[in-house]
């Protein structure tokens, strides 16, 4: 799944996502480090597929899980697996993984899902300037994750916890008859208070209006931002919500995963004319078309 079909089906609105396509991509100074969390089939790893798709095209991906789940459309994107041990031992752990995707010279790491001592190496990372780590995580909140992590067998120093800049919760339940997934909140680390994990709650599920919405108007990552890139919060809310619009015409053009990757990655070369290819061309099967009906790629190729 996409993230133009997480919005269509509800997951995330057009403007969380929005959110966090800023976060991922970090406006060229800061990508946000991100845990997506959830219970057992919340749609974890399908969200953290659909975020992955935000990173910028130039930067060396290094992806670890169990299982290969993680599909992107980036050139220089290395999925490593973990094995389990044989007759002779030869296990690869995905604290090995990690270990050895350091030392590649990653642009961004996406590990599948922490579980143990591999939470402390990527927290290392973290606070070693390694910027836009995404990763999952089981647990049912924010508050749950912070115990997670603190204890053991994760064993992360609470001194290193506030590099995690978000923490995205996602829910699997039963509305009106059917099964949905949600992401029912987004909560920021805003910092250290004694042995107290500080936190913000930026957006949380609405019931009334069946959206998650954004109760705050902005927060630590979105103030660091706005001092590393010399712009009022205000220009930055603006910037979302170009973000927004660009987003929602895609989810009406119904474009498929390569074309989104296309228009991604053109937005951040000139988002006018990412905005202006979409609105200038129809879809078929998939295959943007320009107003002569000619088939082109979303780059004009």
């Amino acid at each position: 799944m996409t993230i133009t079909d997480l919005i269509r089906y509800g997951t995330l609105s057009a403007y969380s996502a929005a959110f966090l396509w800023l976060a991922v991509e970090g406006m060229h100074s800061r990508p946000a480090n991100i845990i997506v969390i959830g219970g057992t089939a919340s749609g974890k790893t399908t969200t953290l597929n659909a975020l992955s798709s935000f990173i910028p095209e130039d930067e060396r991906i290094i992806s670890i899980e169990d299982v290969l789940e993680i599909n992107l459309a980036h050139e220089h994107w290395i999925p490593l697996e973990t094995r389990p041990p044989d007759s002779e031992g030869n296990e690869i752990t995905m604290d090995d993984l990690l270990k050895n995707a350091l030392r590649m010279r990653p642009d961004r790491m996406i590990v599948g899902e922490v579980r143990a001592e591999e939470a402390l190496t990527l927290f290392t990372a973290m606070n070693t300037g390694h910027d836009g780590c995404i990763a999952t995580l089981h647990a049912n909140s924010a508050r749950e994750t912070l115990n997670r992590m603190r204890s053991h067998p994760m064993n992360v120093p609470d001194i290193m916890i506030p590099a995690l800049n978000l923490i995205v919760s996602q829910r699997r339940q039963v509305e009106k008859g059917k099964v949905v997934r949600r992401v029912f909140e987004i909560v920021e680390i805003s910092g250290t208070e004694g042995n107290n994990i500080l936190t913000n709650t930026l957006f949380k599920f609405d019931i009334k209006s069946e959206e998650i919405k954004e109760v705050i108007l902005s927060g630590r990552y979105i103030e660091e931002l706005s001092t590393l890139n010399n712009m009022r919060i205000v220009d930055i809310k603006t910037e979302i919500s170009r973000r927004e619009a660009l987003l929602e015409l895609m989810v009406e053009k119904n474009l498929n995963r390569q074309d989104i990757h296309n228009i991604i990655q053109l937005y951040y070369n000139s988002p006018d004319m990412a905005m202006n290819n979409l609105i200038h061309s129809t879809t078929d099967s998939g295959v943007i078309m320009g107003r002569s009906g000619n088939r082109r790629g979303l780059l004009g190729i």
